[in-house]
């Protein structure tokens, strides 16, 4: 379970022993630990764990983008074309949008199915934000397999440390792979062209148009201006009025 407290990771003293990742090299002074000591270099539970989880994640993400091709009447590749280009959560939104639509013939069981995974799924995507978007550190203190994990804020609000363990990770990647099953589940809509044209907003019938021939006007160059005219403007035919029979 995540517990969160606010502080930054750091060690002080002349000749400080690192809290962190689980090293015992002295550093001197304050510091902030490099990156590239983290607790899944020592911890090959830890790693596998979020290796499991960054997976599950990859998964539930490609599913979403074949439920909504699945959703609508388009094939695979346009699908992806429309789809794949999105975040996560955009397409979570619009699996959700498009599952309320009534042109979409869905059973109310099945809509209300994707409503419930859709929440599901947006909380899967906010724990990959967490987990693979921040660091991961080891405490002294902490029990086997216990990590803190470290959200830094960009807005000038205080930094969490989240309080996780391997078991944590490993939990909610078992969700994410449950609602990837039950999203392969909702099955393809059978169209017909009544829905098809309700997808379009309505349809209202009309006489088909008549064709119409537009007659253009014959053109000249005027003698006295050099001005390219009509045959039938104004001053021609008072210029030809005036011209003596």
């Amino acid at each position: 379970m995540l517990t969160a407290r606010s502080n930054r990771p750091q060690a002080s003293g002349k000749n400080s022993t690192s809290r962190l990742a689980g090293l015992s090299r002295e550093w001197p002074g304050d510091f902030d630990m490099p990156d590239l000591f983290h607790p899944a270099r020592n911890d090959a539970a830890l790693a596998s764990a979020l290796g499991r989880f960054a997976q599950a994640a990859s998964y539930l993400e490609a599913e979403l983008i074949m439920t909504l091709t699945r959703l609508l009447p388009v094939g695979e590749d346009m699908g992806r074309l429309l789809f794949a280009g999105n975040q996560m959560r955009r397409n979570i939104e619009l699996l959700k949008t498009i599952s309320k639509n009534p042109s979409v013939p869905l059973s109310e069981r099945h809509r209300k199915r994707i409503d419930t995974l859709c929440g599901r799924a947006i909380d899967a995507n906010d724990d990959r934000s967490r987990l693979l978007h921040n660091r991961i550190f080891n405490d002294q203190d902490s029990k086997p397999g216990e990590y803190s994990l470290f959200v830094e804020r960009n807005d000038g609000s205080p930094s969490i440390f989240y309080k996780i363990t391997i078991d944590d990770i490993s939990r909610k990647t078992v969700l994410i792979e449950n609602v990837i099953i039950e999203l392969a589940t909702i099955p393809r809509p059978k169209f017909s062209l009544e829905n098809l044209l309700a997808m379009r907003g309505g349809t209202v019938e009309k006489e088909y148009p008549p064709a119409t021939r537009q007659v253009l006007p014959r053109l000249r160059v005027q003698k006295s201006t050099g001005r390219l005219i009509a045959e039938d403007d104004q001053t021609t035919k008072q210029s030809r009025e005036r011209k003596p029979k």
